[in-house]
């Protein structure tokens, strides 16, 4: 898959918004796998994150998104253009898991919030496990990305963000071969599990250790 131009146009014209309103830093982009499928994993910190995130991104990308953003013709189709697709955050959502594994397979970078929803306060929220069980289902590599200063520059009060500093940290890709299933009586334990837990938990603690 490769970026419509005005896609290609649109995250060039973000970074330098981006820079001008934020003094954006992006450190770490180097461990976003150049080829192949990943995983690409940030904190939810504020309605800027999804840009923020897929403007410092050369290859193309999917985004993971709610799905009660996708209201009218115009929004749906400006998101479906630029890459998302929707996903139910109160349900298993089978079509949502069968297009991220689609994607996947193709070898796409597709991005998805773990906290399912935008922290109020600027903290990390729990982790819901979907994300894991795809990437130990597939063998796809993780990329944390944290995100800091979001949450000042446009909390969940304001109506539009102001300008403020805001940093995204890319971290070494953690890989789902490294949390092999552990055995009891001689047995494996069932694909997933704990081993989803595991991965989560990882993936938390290192988007963490930036904030």
């Amino acid at each position: 898959m490769k970026d419509h131009t005005l896609v290609v146009f649109c995250k060039w014209g973000l970074r330098v918004l981006f820079r001008v309103l934020f003094c954006i830093e992006y450190r770490g982009v180097g461990n976003v796998p150049r080829a192949g499928a990943a995983f690409i994993v940030p904190n939810h910190q504020s309605y800027l994150d999804p840009l923020l995130v897929g403007a410092a991104l050369r290859r193309p990308v999917r985004y993971m998104a709610m799905k009660k953003l996708f209201k009218g013709t115009l929004a749906t189709s400006f998101l479906r253009f630029y890459g998302a697709f929707p996903v139910s955050t109160h349900s298993a959502d089978k079509a949502a898991v069968k297009a991220c594994i689609r994607f996947l397979r193709a070898g796409d970078l597709v991005i998805i919030f773990p906290e399912g929803g935008r922290s109020r306060d600027g903290s990390l929220m729990d982790f819901l496990q979907g994300f894991a069980r795809i990437a130990l289902l597939e063998q796809t590599p993780i990329v944390p990305v944290t995100v800091s200063g979001a949450h000042r520059v446009w909390p969940p009060q304001r109506r539009l963000p102001r300008p403020g500093k805001v940093t995204l940290t890319f971290h070494p890709p953690i890989h789902p071969r490294d949390f092999p299933p552990s055995t009891e009586g001689g047995s494996q334990k069932p694909e997933g599990g704990s081993r989803a837990s595991q991965i989560a938990l990882k993936v938390k603690k290192t988007i963490a250790s930036a904030l």
